[in-house]
């Protein structure tokens, strides 16, 4: 069998005003340090078959937060946890039996005293327990001879194993998380629509855990405006056709036929423009600009 030992949490000093020694509640440190260190203990050791307690109020509540982390376990009220001695708890111990693991929630100095009986050894001021402490000890013939002490930790190390809990249990559901787009079967996509599932788009959001991005449709695309109104700098087909006749106005001057060209825009922006102006004034032509009005005037070989 198994048995661990746990010493009550830090509770409201002995001798404070109107609280009786047998009425001291945790203090709200105490009880969230515990709760911590608590998932520590769930973590290293299995839940005990049972769970025994002193009935003075600072250990019964320590029992119920370890009862409540490991789950499915009610905290059993021992009085010999309190006032009793080494035989009369050694003697409630045997009473239940060869009982796989049990636990048992109490004070100083009974706990070093029962620690050292159980170990065999007889110095047990050096096996004090913090408050919130523990030990397990492993008796492989019962209680009839001494065991083995496999750890004795402090309510520090027990919170730190914790934290280390929670990070491995995060761990663990990262890598079983998958996208969502992968958990979509061909019927969600065909109750989607083929426009939705055409245009469903992954987003990985920080608040969520890696590799589980939720699932977002785009919005409806807006209907592309017509090409004569892309806008007045010479875009789309409208730059098209306004390159195509200063081409065509440019070899009109150069054969000396009458060639004009007056072309409304918001600026020089598109590379193409500028190279077919840049070719017309190569061509000897000049080019007048005014209140963005962009005149070609080939007739005559001057600017208007």
């Amino acid at each position: 069998m198994k048995l661990l030992l746990i010493r009550h949490a830090a509770a409201v000093p002995r001798g404070t005003p109107g609280v009786p020694d047998g009425e001291r509640q945790l203090t709200a440190d105490g009880e969230a340090e515990f709760r911590s260190a608590a998932g520590g203990l769930a973590w290293i050791v299995d839940p005990p078959d049972v769970l025994l307690s002193s009935p003075l109020a600072r250990a019964r509540a320590t029992a119920g937060i370890a009862a409540r982390t490991f789950g499915r376990l009610e905290p059993r009220i021992e009085p010999a946890l309190a006032h009793g001695t080494l035989e009369t708890i050694l003697a409630a111990l045997a009473s239940h039996g060869s009982t796989a693991t049990m636990a048992l929630v109490g004070h100083e100095p009974l706990l070093s005293a029962l620690l050292a009986r159980l170990l065999g050894v007889s110095d047990s001021d050096r096996l004090g327990f913090e408050k919130g402490g523990a030990a397990l000890v492993d008796l492989p013939d019962g209680l009839a001879s001494a065991g083995r002490l496999v750890w004795f930790l402090d309510p520090r190390i027990l919170r730190t194993l914790a934290g280390r809990r929670e990070s491995a249990t995060e761990e663990r559901i990262r890598a079983r998380r998958v996208p969502a787009t992968a958990c979509l079967c061909r019927s969600a996509w065909n109750a989607i629509g083929r426009w939705g599932a055409r245009h469903a788009v992954p987003r990985r959001d920080r608040r969520n855990a890696p590799g589980c991005a939720p699932l977002r449709l785009a919005p409806r695309l807006r209907r592309p405006r017509p090409a004569h109104r892309r806008g007045r700098d010479g875009g789309g087909a409208r730059r098209h056709g306004l390159v195509a006749r200063i081409r065509r106005e440019t070899d009109h001057a150069r054969a000396g036929r009458p060639a004009r060209i007056i072309a409304r825009m918001n600026g020089l922006v598109d590379h193409r423009l500028i190279e077919e102006l840049y070719g017309v004034s190569d061509a000897g032509r000049a080019l007048r600009s005014q209140q963005r009005l962009y005149e070609i005037t080939a007739a005559g070989g001057g600017s208007a």
